[in-house]
């Protein structure tokens, strides 16, 4: 299929999904939209809409900021079929985001929660379709655990920093010397905790691979009342596992589905249990490592990003083409 995919600079991987679409056997012209995203900015003047397929990725990103109405209006009169893939970025009440994304034939969303969510407010056109991780990123690597606990992540910008979740289970883990990288979180957790700004993938993989533990802390910045306090995965989640590594995270029910408490990773329920969980996995090293290795091929067999766009591609072939 030829297929017009549009996505934003900001996320260096949703210009690598471009690569994806290209290895399933699929011809893309790709347009990568820079920063200070003006209204009305792709018009059906500058594109040709002469595809199989248009493809918005990071829609909600975009969506709102850059797209003309002749545009959409041109991809909705041509024979194209128009997919959006929602990131979870909106600012917008979700009302109003779910009869926006009516426009689409197809909206993927990668939280089950917000599908359901959308479901109820008649968005009819949404299917679920989680992230994923790239194998060629996060992979394993023969690297000595010289930390005992990472976490790399932003603060949580939507809350006071008192009330900020990192920030008070990070301060939390000081006393087993926890290691973090991320932007925002400096100014709000203790001063004797050492912060590193954000670093490349490589690096990230690298990190991971040396980490007995590797944290995944699920927020939700959206100010929408809808999402607060709602986890849905991101990539951390499946890149940890998908780098052969110890994953701690946050409990739902969502993330359970995916990779199982005690088999694949370890949850904590609350802040208070996770210093407990960090104590027991740091000293109980053999059934950590079984547990990472189970994660490891669970993730390789079932989570890689690859995956996900075969089964986009393949949903949108057998219900359009």
């Amino acid at each position: 299929m030829k297929i017009l995919y549009i996505t934003h600079e900001y996320g260096d991987r949703w210009i690598k999904y471009a690569t994806f679409i290209r290895q399933l056997g699929h011809k893309v012209d790709l347009i990568t939209l820079k920063d200070k995203l003006t209204p009305g900015q792709v018009t059906s003047k500058d594109y040709s809409i002469d595809y199989d397929i248009v493809w918005i990725f990071a829609a909600d990103y975009i969506w709102y900021k850059v797209l003309s109405d002749d545009f959409i209006q041109a991809v909705k009169n041509s024979n194209s079929i128009f997919i959006g893939y929602c990131t979870l970025n909106s600012v917008v009440p979700f009302k109003e985001w779910v009869e926006n994304y009516k426009v689409f034939d197809i909206c993927f969303i990668h939280s089950q929660m917000v599908t359901d969510m959308a479901k109820k407010e008649g968005l009819n056109n949404v299917i679920y379709m989680p992230y994923g991780y790239d194998k060629d990123e996060y992979y394993k690597i023969n690297k000595r655990k010289k930390y005992n606990i990472t976490f790399m992540g932003s603060a949580q910008t939507n809350k006071e920093p008192e009330q900020d979740e990192r920030a008070k289970i990070i301060n939390m883990l000081k006393e087993f010397d926890i290691k973090v990288w991320g932007y925002t979180l400096k100014d709000r957790v203790d001063k004797a905790i050492k912060v590193k700004g954000f670093t490349t993938h490589k690096k990230m993989n690298r990190v991971y691979n040396q980490s007995k533990i590797n944290l995944n802390i699920p927020i939700i910045n959206s100010t929408l009342p809808e999402f607060l306090n709602k986890y849905h995965p991101k990539d951390r989640f499946y890149e940890i596992p998908g780098s052969s590594n110890f994953m701690i995270s946050g409990y739902s029910d969502e993330f359970n589905e995916q990779f199982n408490d005690g088999i694949h990773c370890a949850y904590y329920h609350n802040i208070d249990e996770i210093c407990e969980k960090v104590e027991y996995f740091l000293t109980h090293e053999n059934e950590r490592k079984e547990i990472e290795l189970a994660g490891y091929q669970h993730a390789m067999s079932n989570h890689q990003t690859i995956f996900r766009f075969e089964g986009m591609l393949n949903i949108i072939k057998e219900k359009y083409f």
